[in-house]
């Protein structure tokens, strides 16, 4: 039997706090500057986009996942805790009421 190792995910933790720090960063931006600097649009969208990705990695918090490869994407947390409390369920009418709940 071979296990795989975890694979590392780093997803951005979007919060109504985060979105007000990067819209004030992106206001306070003189964006004239972009303007003068560069040469053609290209080099201008280049820039642009660099800079909004960097006041984004600024401002918006990063968590870091353990996926596991029996991990389904359907599993979601709120489905785990319901499978969790359906088989931790001595009684059987809990049992089943669980179960039930689950499917």
């Amino acid at each position: 039997l071979k296990t795989i190792k975890p694979t590392i995910k780093s997803v951005k933790a979007w919060s109504d706090e985060a979105k007000l720090k990067l819209q004030a960063c992106l206001d306070c931006t003189d964006w004239n500057v972009f303007e003068d600097a560069s040469a053609d649009l290209d080099e201008l969208t280049d820039t642009v986009t660099s800079y909004v990705s960097f006041c984004e990695d600024l401002c918006v918090p990063t968590r870091s996942l353990q996926i596991y490869s029996n991990n389904k994407p359907w599993f979601t947390a709120k489905l785990k805790q319901l499978h969790h409390f359906k088989e931790e369920k001595d009684d059987r009418m809990l049992y089943k009421q669980a179960r039930n709940i689950l499917t």
